[in-house]
């Protein structure tokens, strides 16, 4: 349960799948969370399949893209934050 936790916040996802065609698996959870909590969904969504184990690192691939990820995620945040600070 997280309550209002991510209510008007910028939510990027990085999901695990079990296999290459579970690329749409988080569209379900990224409608609900604009939705339920009027959130923003970073528009770039990294699916790690079964490369990633607890015994074998991430790839070089990976890796890339969830710091892709991440930078997507800074920009948008800093920029919903001027948005709401010019709103103040």
């Amino acid at each position: 349960c997280v309550g209002h936790a991510f209510d008007n916040k910028v939510v990027a996802l990085l999901c695990a799948s079990g296999g290459p065609r579970a690329l749409l698996a988080p569209a379900g959870l990224a409608s609900s969370m604009m939705v339920d909590f009027q959130a923003f969904i970073v528009p770039k969504i990294v699916v790690v399949g079964k490369e990633a184990t607890c015994d074998d690192p991430l790839s070089d691939e990976t890796r890339r893209r969830i710091g892709e990820l991440a930078e997507m995620t800074l920009r948008i945040s800093s920029a919903f934050e001027d948005v709401h600070q010019r709103a103040a």
